[in-house]
């Protein structure tokens, strides 16, 4: 007698392997001798894993014994291993996801499967790059599925900075992080103040702050900036610092000159002495009544010869403005008969009463100096003042321009160039 053989069909479902060894019974051959028993061990390719039996057996045991007491028919089924996504998101924007090379998507990806990511900024947002599972800022960029992976999407607001100046100068921006066409949340951007030939930056205002020419700005919000330029301080021959103004193109001095020096350091007279002024026709200069105390605010009394002196009385770079030269500042200001008030300091604590139509509205600052006559006399300190111009009006006179306590006008008039009077000076 033989045993009846029973045949055994294995088949797969995906990808993977089923062995077969013989527990109890005779050495294996095509089939299996009636009551043997069989051990299926079913082995998984990579990216796979086993499901379950399927056919004449049933269960997920691995290895499963199997009794061979009839033709049998066993089928393992495998399937791919799933992995999950999982894309987060910082700011406001989004996030599509796209299957390269795969199955179809569902709530887990196939492992192996190689799916496409695409940040969406939302309106005024910018992306700004990957973190977790991914790194860097391509976009879109891909991702292959061999393991659970979490990756962020980081999304920064845009800001805009807005940079004004006031004055002569330009602002220059370079930013300390990779530029945009706006500034990024975070982004630190460098503010260079470049101010024009004869001016200087005064300070930053508006959401910055500080003197310094350089500086950083932390964009966190949308921000607005002014740089504020003025005139440089102008220095004469023998240190004094003089604080200066534009009006219109021109730059003045706003502070009567007291130098005692021609600008190639040669002395100029302090002619106190009655008789000699009145006779002098060189360069002479005196304070208001002899009197140091008189040096700040009004400055020095300077007869014209000191003026017209090809020395120089001026700081390099300036001189004694000429008739044109104060008539395109009276222009400026709006003519004869209001420039005046715009150009005396305000108040009397030193110009007496009423000291009409005082505003300083210019920024010119003129004080009441008073005048020393060609006859050696002083006279109106508090109630006027008088501006040399360097232009001649004949042998014995000069232009000047003359301010009063009475009055909002720049009056034009000639006199004595033996007169004191007071100096500003106009950059050239």
């Amino acid at each position: 007698f033989e045993r009846i053989q029973y045949s055994l069909t294995i088949q797969v479902a995906g990808q993977g392997s089923v062995s077969e060894r013989v527990v109890r019974a005779a050495a294996k051959t095509t089939d299996y001798i009636s009551e043997t028993v069989v051990e299926l061990t079913a082995t998984p390719d990579e990216g796979w894993l086993f499901a379950g039996w399927s056919g004449d057996a049933s269960g997920s045991i691995n290895p499963l014994e199997l009794t061979m007491d009839a033709p049998k028919t066993v089928v393992a089924t495998f399937e791919r291993i799933q992995f999950p996504l999982t894309v987060q998101t910082v700011g406001e924007g989004s996030v599509d996801e796209r299957v390269v090379q795969g199955a179809a998507k569902t709530t887990d990806y196939p492992t192996g499967s190689v799916v496409e990511l695409t940040a969406a900024p939302a309106p005024g947002w910018v992306f700004s790059g990957w973190s977790g599972d991914l790194e860097g800022t391509d976009n879109p960029i891909q991702v292959t599925m061999d393991g659970p992976k979490t990756v962020t999407a980081t999304f920064k607001v845009l800001y805009q900075l807005t940079i004004t100046t006031t004055g002569r100068g330009q602002v220059a921006e370079r930013v300390a992080t990779a530029k945009s066409a706006t500034y990024i949340e975070g982004q630190i951007v460098e503010l260079t103040a470049v101010a024009e030939d004869g001016w200087i930056l005064t300070e930053w205002k508006g959401d910055a702050s500080g003197t310094e020419d350089t500086i950083q700005l932390l964009m966190d919000s949308d921000k607005e900036v002014t740089a504020a330029f003025w005139t440089a301080p102008v220095t004469d021959i023998q240190g004094t610092v003089y604080r200066t103004v534009p009006i219109g193109e021109q730059i003045w001095m706003a502070e009567n000159l007291r130098v005692g020096q021609y600008q190639d350091g040669s002395a100029l007279l302090n002619s106190q002495d009655t008789q000699t002024w009145s006779i002098l026709a060189d360069g002479a200069w005196v304070y208001y009544d002899n009197d140091l105390l008189n040096s700040v605010p009004y400055g020095k009394l300077y007869n014209w010869y000191a003026v017209n002196d090809p020395r120089g009385l001026c700081p390099e770079g300036w001189h004694v403005p000429d008739s044109i030269e104060w008539n395109a500042m009276v222009a400026e200001l709006g003519g004869a008969s209001v420039a005046g008030g715009k150009m005396k300091a305000e108040g009397t604590d030193y110009w007496d009463l009423p000291n009409a139509g005082a505003t300083d509205e210019s920024g010119f600052t003129a004080y009441p100096a008073g005048r020393r006559s060609s006859g050696s006399t002083f006279v109106n300190l508090k109630a006027e003042t008088l501006f040399w111009s360097a232009t001649s009006r004949s042998a014995g006179d000069a232009w000047y321009r003359q301010l009063s306590k009475d009055s909002a006008s720049l009056v034009r008039e000639s006199i004595d160039k033996r007169t004191g009077a007071s100096v500003r000076c106009i950059r050239d």
